[in-house]
């Protein structure tokens, strides 16, 4: 099934997993592309903002040490 699906809720990668997989992106110089798909209502599910929002101080924190 293509699109926002009640029964994937809660399913979804946590920063972790996504700054492993941009960090692979990284290594191998690609690009990654990061699907969100909106609800119903045209919003964001709540736990994607979550994870993109700490992915990014993830992200942040180890782009100050260089490590990313």
């Amino acid at each position: 099934r293509w699109g926002y699906s009640k029964a994937e809720d809660g399913k979804h990668k946590n920063a972790a997993q996504v700054l492993a997989l941009l960090q692979d992106a990284k290594a191998r110089n690609m690009n990654l592309l990061l699907n969100t798909g909106p609800l119903p209502d045209g919003s964001l599910p709540p736990e994607d903002v979550k994870t993109l929002r700490e992915t990014g101080r993830l992200a942040a924190a180890l782009n100050k040490n260089n490590k990313i």
